[in-house]
Order: C-alpha cells, then structure tokens, then sequence
C-alpha cells in the first residue's frame, strides 16, 4: 500500500502484546534473522484519537484576511502541518479551494502569509487540477520533504463568481469618483494591478476607459488607497496610451513577483463642459499641520485635489516662492523637511521642485508633466516652509532662556520669523554661550561685566525644546551682539539637542567656601557650598563628619568648637550647581585639614552648624519630654541652640531606635509612637524635622535623611515620640534607669568630636560635679607649691647664654590644594573667606 522499502530487513514474526514502549521491546524471530523479500514490508494506518482536533487529510487557510485565502495547513494524525511550495502551482491550489468550497483558486510560494511553526506534511505536489481531495494528488509521501517553512505554500481562492464584465477596470477606496485604487476584472473576480512597470501611459487608459479624457492623471504612492484583496491580476504593464481598454495594452498574465502592498492607485482628471471642475483651483498652494497661520506643509492643488510634495531637494528658493504666492514677505524664509511637521494625509504630487526664487507661483517651477511622478517613499518627508509672519511676536535674533531655576540660566531659544526655536549643541561652546549672556544682560539692564564667564551646557540639559531647531554649528567669537552675527549662523531646521547655559554672576575665587540656605536670622548654618572652576557646586555628604565641619565653620572664621555637619539635604538641595563628591583629610586637627573635590556625581549635599558654645542647648542633642518616665515622651532636638519638635510622618522604630541610642537607653524593643498628643503638645516650639527616614544604625537623629530643615506639613498632634523600654543593643541586659523622676531625658555629647554620649539626670550631675570640685582644688593648690619651689631652683641653676626664646608662629592658614581625579579640575590652593 505504500511501497516497498530498501536497505535491511530487520524484524521478522514480530508478536508483541501492544504494552511495549518500543518495537524492539516486542518478541520476533531475532534481528536481521527472517525469509522476507521487500515486497512483504509491513505498513501501518494509524487512526486519530476520537478527540483529535480534525481528521487525516482536513485543510485550513491560516494568515490570510479571511477565509478565501492563507497559507495551506494540512491534518495528519491529528497534528496540522504545512504544505512545501517546491512544484506548487495553481492546478494545486484549485484541488485545494475545491476541497474547501470555493470555485476556483491561485497558488502563492514563499510563505506569501507567514511561515507556519508545526511540521511541514507534503512535498512536491502534482495534482491535475480535477481531484477531490489533496490526498488524492501525487506527492513525495506525507513527512517526506526537503523544506523549510520559509517555503510554506499558500493560496488565494475565489469567492462566488461577481459577474463582471471581462476587462472592466474600476477605481476603489477613493474619496471622490475620479481616485482610488485600480481593479480589473478578469474570469468573472476584481483583482488588482501590481506596479511593476506602471507609469502615466498605462495610468491614462485606465482614465480613458473610465471616461475620464480631459487632463493629466496622476498616479500616488503605492497603497495609498488601501490593499485590495483577492488576485494581483496584472503586472508589467506596457500601455502606449493610446489603447481603449487595459486588456488591449502588451500584458503578461502574473502576479508572482507582486504583493496588494503594491496595488496601483491614480487620480483621473475630472473634466466638463467648460474645464477643470474641482474643490481647489489648479496651482494653488496652502499650509497644513503648522502651529501658526506662516508655517507648515506645502500642498498644492491639481485636479481639484489637494496633493503633497515631496522634500527631496527642497530648498530656500522653492519655499521663497511659496511664501510670495501666499503673501508673505519673501526674506528670512525657512525650508522645512520632515523633521517638523507631521506628514500630509494627502497624496503625493510633486518631487524634486526646481525653483530659481523668482517665480510669482509654484506651478511655475516644473513641467505639469511630471505632476504624479516622484520616487518618494514612507522614509521620505514632504516638504514644508516657515514663512516671515507679517505680525511679529518677535524679532529676529532675539533669545531667550527656558527651563532655568533663575532669570539667567536655561534652554537657549532663538527668534527667527516670530517663531521661538532652539540651538543645536554641535560644537557650543563658552564662546557662543558668552554671546547669549550679553544679549540677556541687556534685556534686564545689566552690564556684560557683572557677569562671569558663562558656561556651555549641552545634551538638552535644561530639556528639549517644543519647537524647531533654527541654528547649529556656531563659530562665535565672543564679541558678538547677536547669535546671528556668529560665523555659521545658517538658519534651517535641524534635529539635534538643544544648546543651554548658565549667566551667573561674578565668578567665584577657588577653593572658596560659603555657606547657603542656612536657618533664618542665622549666618552659621547651612548647606556647604565649594567653588570649583569658578563655579559654586554642592558637596556630598558621604564621609563628612563633625570633624570637617569644624573645619568649614573655621575657613568661614565662624565659631567651630561645637561644629556639628547635617547630611541627606537637611538644608535643602543646591538645584542647579553641581555635586562633588570630597577626600577629607587632618595632619593635626581641624586647622591642618584638607577638602579635596574628587569626582563629580550625584548625591545629597552636607550641610553645618557652626557653634562655639552650648547656651541653651548643642545642635544635634535630642530629648524625650512628658512621658511619664525618663525612657518615653515627645522627641525633640536641638538646633542652633534652640530645642524644636519632630512631625511623625515617616517615624518608624528605626528613628526610634536612633533617639534610645543617642539617649543612652535601651534600643531593642525601642518603638515608634505616632501622634503622641497622649504626652501632650509643645504649641511654643516649631517644627523642625519632617519625614524623618533611618536605616537604624545611626549614631544620632540628625545623621538620618529627612526633608529640609524647617519644612513640614503637620499640625501640632502629629509630634512624633518613643518608648525605649527593653534591652540595650550592646550588653543585652536591662539597664538601670535612673530612680529619681525627672521630666526629661537629654542627650549629651562629650568632646568637640561627636563621640559617645550619656544621659543624666540634674540630681546625678550634682552629685557627681561637687565631689570632683573639692578634689580639683586639692591638687591645684598642692601643683601651685611645687611649681614653686622648682622654678627658685632653675633661677640659681641656669645661665643667661643657654636661655632660647622661641616666638610663637604668625601668618594665615593657608587652604589646602585641590585636585580632581574624573573631572580635570586643577589644583589650586587659596584661602578661604565667609561668604
């Protein structure tokens, strides 16, 4: 039934039971051992289970629109698979229609709807044409092939015969009788016209045969009135223009090299007693998709149709005549392509417009002749103009600054045609940026001189602007008083990012370092701030302690004793300058430290607070207050020698657990309270932390992140609070809490440097101060006696001659030298001022 094999004959009186997994498993005569020929090969008809999807030999068109056509699916053994395109034809694809209902049918190769992904069943297949089934045509043997799925076989079958004229041509999808896309009927079915070949002589007889005589056809953009369906009828078309009907031109019947993407469309001529009848008039010209009545895309008008043209060697002249054709003044015109506007909905008219700038219209530019023609695809623009408005909103040259936190930094944006466009950042520099910071010095007044050299920003750094991008590659001296004045000032439309600077002021010295954004009313706290290439920049808080905040507080000739440094932007972030990350280093002490700007990154700022002395209270210190013992209440800490409260939003167990290790008092089992008007309020204290977030491991409160000092949204029942009842994280037993009541618990720090810090109530300070007084004074009195006597012997001792005076060293602490490692910054060495 299927045919003899060739090669070995392995099993012979195989008798299996039917449970075996494999067919060796089964009992036989032995391999190899038997008294066969080939002509005794056994076969098998596998039947398909009663739920298999379909039934051996079943079709199905898959991919296709519809159910009239798709790529050929074949059912075998309850699987589908495809068929291979090797010998496929149309005889093939009628047996294939046939069997799925339809009358007739073409067959398609190359996987023309997508590839399939099960296996692929037949090969070589060589039907007649008047089977019934697919099986019944002469194939290779299902699974036998030499195929990929690229070669998946597909067809396109023919509903009910539509009863067309043979030769008839009709024109689909158009908005108007006069266009759309070509159809021709061909064995009672409309199919299209592939436009291999196609050009205006074949595009007339359509017209012609359509009754449309008078006037030029247009033929559009492949597909622009949609894709038809069924048979791509004709292709390489060779019409004189002189023929009555399509079917008269030199015609090959296939459509083997065409797909519907490629169906031809055209616009005939409308004509009448009298001329051309349409919605436009022939020649005229307008702007669409423009934000402004002077811009947008060109269309021009034929055959009462408005049509777009085509950006390929578009320039200045063509657009200058636009411009004068709809009135506009003709200087300072722009020539756009498609990086502006958004592609026109109509077709596409004109390509490669030759314009010498003179002409009065457009139509004047070209031969009507090769109105319809072009060679512009999907990729290509169309053109379009800028033109001068004739009610300026402002002058050309004119800039501005957009996107800035300040008057005198931003987005560079240039006026041209009172339209506001950007400049491209190819080769800006320090010298085109100086340009635009004299320009904005006098709009506001100011002399160029009170300005420092600016700096050049660029990648879009104060974000991309809106509009078109007038200007690039500027070459500007500097002296300049208008961007346009620069050499390479070439206005056009380009696609790039946009140029920005910063104006601001005098340019600061060094290695200087001020203080910003500090408390109101105070000159020793805030945000520090280093300059580094003449320009202010933040400094990050990772690794900045107490220790060089001494350091700054001193530079700054402010008290720094009890300096104290604040992270995680406690003084607000410096928007807009840049962020530095330091290398601190101290020889002996604060005064022989060092700052040393390394990278340039992001990251939080650092900020200080400069104390001498504690008066009321040293920043950083906290205390629980109204609970009803030492180890609870309402948290509050100090700044600037003022004690001020805590909103709780964000105020979790880690915070608490910070304030119970900054008091000294047991910090496992520490808990957040929230709202803690249970202790009462402070309404005569400020807020000053907010949305306090820790990781838990602080040493104190301040080092945790919040929002910036002083700011904060709560009213006074949101005081945040703890309870720091438990065991100490340290030695893990209970610790004994002082017995005496006392209304607070207040941390304190000893030494200059933030170290370790205790809590003690007024009853144990006095306790222990007086007994350490009586002793100090002891020992004074006994020290002041022995000095004494040892300096009347050292005056009988010692000679004149041996005596040195050594006198103690003057002059100013010199601030250490910078370096940077990524950002080329140079040493320099200076010293420092307040600022």
């Amino acid at each position: 039934m299927y045919g003899q094999g060739i090669g070995y004959i392995l099993y012979d009186e195989m008798d299996c039971t039917g449970l075996e997994r494999n067919l060796s498993d089964c009992r036989s005569a032995g391999l190899l051992v038997n008294d066969c020929q080939h002509s005794e090969d056994a076969g098998v008809l596998c039947r398909p289970r009663e739920d298999s999807p379909c039934s051996n030999g079943e079709l199905r068109l898959t991919g296709g629109r519809d159910s009239t056509e798709g790529r050929v699916e074949f059912c075998f053994n309850g699987r589908w698979g495809t068929v291979c395109d090797d010998r496929f034809g149309d005889s093939d694809a009628r047996v294939i229609c046939r069997q799925l209902g339809f009358p007739a049918g073409y067959g398609q190769s190359g996987a023309t709807f997508g590839q399939g992904a099960g296996p692929i069943f037949l090969d070589d297949l060589d039907c007649l044409g008047n089977e019934t089934t697919l099986l019944s045509c002469r194939h290779d043997g299902v699974g036998f092939h030499n195929c990929q799925h690229s070669e998946d076989a597909s067809v396109i079958c023919l509903a009910a015969e539509e009863r067309c004229i043979e030769g008839d041509v009709r024109l689909m999808n158009g908005d108007y009788p006069n266009e759309g896309r070509v159809e021709i009927c061909i064995s009672n079915h409309w199919g299209t016209v592939c436009d291999y070949l196609f050009d205006a002589s074949d595009a007339r007889v359509v017209c012609n045969q359509l009754g449309y005589t008078n006037g030029d056809v247009i033929q559009v953009q492949d597909g622009y009135y949609g894709a038809g369906r069924g048979m791509v009828w004709l292709s390489g078309l060779e019409c004189s223009g002189n023929e009555t009907r399509l079917l008269d031109c030199p015609l090959p019947y296939s459509s083997r090299s065409c797909s519907h993407s490629s169906d031809v469309s055209i616009i005939c001529p409308i004509t009448a007693s009298g001329g051309t009848v349409g919605r436009c008039s022939d020649g005229a010209v307008r702007l669409v998709n423009g934000s402004l009545p002077n811009e947008g895309l060109v269309e021009i008008c034929y055959n009462g149709r408005w049509g777009a043209i085509c950006e390929d060697q578009w320039d200045t002249l063509d657009a200058t005549v636009v411009c004068h054709q709809m009135g506009f003044p003709g200087d300072s015109v722009i020539a756009v392509g498609k990086s502006l506007f958004s592609s026109s909905s109509g077709p596409i008219f004109l390509d490669s417009v030759d314009c010498q700038g003179t002409e009065s219209r457009l139509d004047e530019c070209f031969d009507r002749s090769s109105l319809g023609t072009h060679s512009c695809r999907d990729v290509s623009g169309h053109a379009g103009v800028i033109c001068p408005s004739i009610e300026r909103t402002c002058d050309n040259g004119e800039v501005r600054l957009v996107g800035g936190g300040t008057l005198l930094e931003g987005r560079v944006e240039v006026c041209y045609n009172s339209r506001w466009g950007t400049v491209c950042d190819n080769m800006w520099d320090r010298r085109d940026a100086r340009v635009v910071c004299r320009q904005v010095a006098g709009e506001y007044g100011l002399e160029y001189d009170d300005f420092f050299n600016p700096v050049a920003v660029r990648g879009s750094g104060f974000g991309r602007g809106s509009g078109p991008v007038f200007l690039t590659d500027l070459l500007c001296v500097g002296s300049e008083q208008n961007l346009l004045e620069c050499r390479g000032a070439e206005v056009g439309v380009y696609d790039c990012s946009s140029a920005g600077i910063y104006c601001g002021l005098q340019p600061c010295k060094d290695g200087s370092l001020r203080l910003a954004e500090g408390l109101p009313g105070s000159n020793n706290t805030g945000r520090v701030e280093m300059c580094i290439r003449n320009v202010w920049a933040g400094l990050c808080d990772t690794g900045f302690d107490d220790r060089n905040a001494e350091f700054v507080c001193s530079q700054l000739g402010l008290p720094d004793k009890n300096a104290v440094s604040v992270g995680g932007d406690f003084f607000g972030h410096g928007h807009h300058i840049s962020s530095w990350s330091v290398a601190y280093s101290c020889d002996n002490g604060s005064r022989g430290c060092s700052l040393r700007a390394t990278t340039k990154t992001e990251c939080p700022h650092v900020g200080v607070f400069c104390e001498q002395m504690v008066t009321r209270c040293r920043t950083g210190h906290v205390r629980v207050v109204g609970g009803a013992n030492s180890s609870e209440g309402r948290v509050e800490v100090c700044l600037n020698g003022q004690w001020g409260k805590i909103c709780d939003d964000s105020w979790d167990d880690n915070a608490a657990k910070v304030v119970c290790g900054q008091l000294n008092l047991p910090t496992i089992g520490a808990k957040a309270v929230v709202g803690s008007s249970i202790w009462g309020s402070s309404p005569s204290l400020d807020y000053v932390l907010d949305d306090v977030k820790c990781f838990g491991s602080e040493s104190k409160l301040l080092d945790c992140h919040s929002s910036p000092v002083l700011s904060h949204n709560c009213l006074h029942t949101e005081e945040a609070g703890v309870t720091c009842h438990g065991k100490t994280s340290n030695s893990g037993q209970n610790k004994t809490l002082p017995t005496e009541t006392s209304p607070a618990a207040v941390s304190c720090i000893r030494g200059g440097g933030g170290g370790e810090e205790d809590m003690y109530s007024s009853g144990q300070v006095a306790a222990i101060i007086l007994p350490v007084v009586l002793v100090m004074m002891v020992v004074l009195v006994s020290s002041l006696a022995g000095m004494w006597l040892v300096l009347q012997r050292r005056k009988r001792s010692v000679n004149q001659s041996d005596q040195f005076p050594i006198a103690r060293g003057q002059g100013i602490v010199q601030f250490n030298e910078f370096s940077s490692e990524s950002e080329s910054l140079d040493k320099i060495s200076g010293t420092n001022t307040a600022i």
